[in-house]
C-alpha cells in the first residue's frame, strides 16, 4: 500500500467524512469523481485495506483507551453454539426467565410464563423420544394367499418360462444370459 493510501484510511478513521471525500481530499483532483469512488472503495475493501484498518483501530484503542487489552494479551471471544449464540446464552435466559415468575407482580409475568410452559412442554417431547421404525415382515410364502391364487387360478401360458423348464428337465442348464440364444 502506498502512504498516500495508508493516509486515505487514517482519515476514514479519523474524521466524520465520507470515504470518497477522504479519498478526494488525499488524491487532488487526478481522478474524476466516479474514478475516486470506484477507487476508494477498491482500497478500503481490499484484504490489505481491511488488515491496515484493523490494525490503525486497535492501535488508536489501545492508545486512547485504558483497560483495553494490549498486543501481548488475547482476547477470548465466547464460544459459540451452531446457532450463533453464545454458549451461556440459553441459561443465563433461563435464569432471567425464572426470576420473572417467581415476581407475579411483574409486568412480564404472564408472558414468562407462557414462555416458561412452551419450554417444559417441549423438554417434555423430548423426553419421550420419537418411537423407532418397526418392520412388518410378510408370511411366509408357503402360507401366503396371494400364491395360493395365483397358483390355483393362473394359467402358465408364458413361452421362455416353459422353454427354460424344459431345458432344465433335459440337462440344459440356461441362466439369463444364454436363455434366448
Amino acid at each position: 500500500m502506498t502512504v498516500k493510501e495508508r493516509l486515505y484510511l487514517d482519515m476514514t478513521i479519523l474524521f466524520s467524512m465520507s470515504n470518497l471525500e477522504c479519498y478526494e481530499s488525499v488524491f487532488g483532483g487526478k481522478y474524476t469523481p466516479l474514478q475516486c469512488k470506484q477507487k476508494s472503495s477498491a482500497v478500503y475493501t481490499s484484504m490489505d485495506g481491511r488488515e491496515y484498518l484493523a490494525m490503525r483501530t486497535k492501535q488508536l484503542e489501545n492508545h486512547f483507551f485504558e483497560g483495553v487489552a494490549t498486543e501481548g494479551q488475547v482476547e477470548q471471544e465466547p464460544k459459540r453454539t451452531k446457532e450463533g449464540f453464545s454458549e451461556d446464552f440459553v441459561p443465563n435466559v433461563i435464569k432471567k426467565l425464572e426470576t420473572i415468575i417467581e415476581n407475579p407482580s411483574d409486568p412480564n409475568y404472564f408472558d414468562g410464563m407462557k414462555l416458561a410452559l412452551a419450554k417444559v412442554m417441549k423438554d417434555m417431547d423430548i423426553n419421550r423420544g420419537a418411537e423407532p421404525p418397526r418392520r412388518y415382515l410378510p408370511e411366509v410364502c408357503g402360507s401366503c394367499r396371494y400364491k395360493l391364487f395365483i397358483e390355483d387360478n393362473v394359467i402358465d401360458e408364458c413361452a421362455r418360462c416353459k422353454y427354460k423348464e424344459f431345458g432344465n428337465k433335459h440337462g440344459l442348464n440356461y441362466d439369463h444370459k444364454n436363455q434366448l440364444k
